[in-house]
């Protein structure tokens, strides 16, 4: 099984080839003004080849609540991705992957629950095991639409 929470960043690490896993997640955050926005984030991958994995990020249930502002419910966006392993981590070099999102406007937008575009989200990859408990992951991410680039780094 590989560790898919955060949706962000997952490491380079693929499914097995033929293995369907899916992920279930709750996401509790401020959005500002003494409000709070809860979410229930899944998704369903696929290992189409040892290392080509493929992604559905589902529409997940949106909440908003608290503050000043009347409570919000909804959907979210849903996504379709890809991620491409093409480094095995050797003893001196980490696992890299390239990967490619699409995301599918579902939600709706004038709830604050999506742009109402579709996005597209390109990333790359390295990751490595350090011991038995620990890993490392770094992403560089690159919006092609926005022209915009975030970088994160969580150790998971």
């Amino acid at each position: 099984m590989v560790s898919s929470r955060p949706t962000w960043t997952g490491g380079a690490a693929t499914i097995q080839c033929g293995v369907v896993q899916s992920d279930f997640g709750w996401l509790g955050q401020p959005v500002g003004g003494g409000t709070r926005q809860w979410m229930l984030p899944s998704s369903i991958s696929y290992g189409l080849t040892p290392k080509l994995n493929l992604r559905w990020g589902l529409p997940g249930h949106i909440a908003q609540g608290g503050g000043n502002s009347l409570p919000l419910s909804g959907i979210s966006d849903q996504s379709i991705s890809a991620l491409y392993r093409f480094q095995e981590q050797r003893p001196r070099m980490p696992a890299l992957a390239f990967g490619y999102g699409v995301k599918i406007p579902s939600a709706n937008p004038r709830k604050g629950f999506g742009t109402g575009f579709t996005d597209h989200q390109m990333v790359f990859v390295v990751s490595r095991d350090l011991r038995r408990s620990a890993h490392v992951d770094s992403t560089r991410c690159a919006h092609p639409q926005a022209g915009s680039a975030a970088e994160t780094r969580l150790p998971s």
